[in-house]
């Protein structure tokens, strides 16, 4: 395989404006070797481990990731700062239901989204212009939330390692919200130890 084509596979193919998009590296150079993709279970120990205070909720194979530092807000009042879905359980648009596909959802800031993928509509199917096109079957590609990009989610479909390793900013910035969130409605984080 020539690196024309290894580039076209494993570069992530997100067309970013300047900013966040070169901040967090989503445009690097082609791996010497093939990168590994990540596993559901790795993704969820790295998102559990690397954040205080997270709390997780399982359903259907789908795992959410909540702050919740003292796991005492009742489930119907917690927002998931991000969410790894393995099913077509809430939409069909990235064909979850392929062997070991899952999609890894985060929300972020408005600022952040833009920054990545500018402010234009989503465009759906082959009505729309061939540059705009997302297919949201794509794996190892950072792209808008086929359902929720409007509410600035990003979401990446069997990250690689270096892919996983560039969305690691957004990840953080989406825990740092909820945090922020959580503080914002009267709770306190949980003290050291507790």
């Amino acid at each position: 395989m020539d690196a024309h084509t290894l580039r076209a596979m494993w570069t992530p193919r997100v067309k970013a404006q300047a900013g966040l998009a070169a901040t967090i590296g989503l445009e690097h150079s082609t791996p010497d070797i093939v990168n590994e993709v990540m596993t559901e279970s790795e993704v969820i120990q790295y998102i559990v481990n690397a954040f205080e205070g997270v709390d997780t909720v399982s359903s259907s194979g789908d795992t959410f990731f909540f702050y919740d530092p003292r796991s005492e807000l009742p489930v119907d009042h917690r927002f998931p700062f991000a969410t790894l879905v393995t099913g077509d359980h809430y939409d069909t648009a990235s064909n979850l239901g392929r062997l070991s596909v899952f999609r890894l959802n985060i929300g972020v800031s408005a600022v952040s989204y833009r920054s990545l993928f500018g402010g234009e509509e989503i465009h759906r199917g082959s009505t729309a212009p061939p540059e705009k096109r997302i297919d949201f079957a794509d794996l190892d590609r950072l792209m808008p939330h086929p359902v929720y990009a409007a509410q600035h989610w990003v979401c990446a479909l069997n990250p690689s390692a270096d892919t996983f390793e560039a969305i690691k900013p957004l990840l953080a910035e989406a825990y740092d919200r909820a945090a922020t969130r959580y503080a914002r409605q009267g709770h306190l984080p949980a003290a050291d130890g507790a």
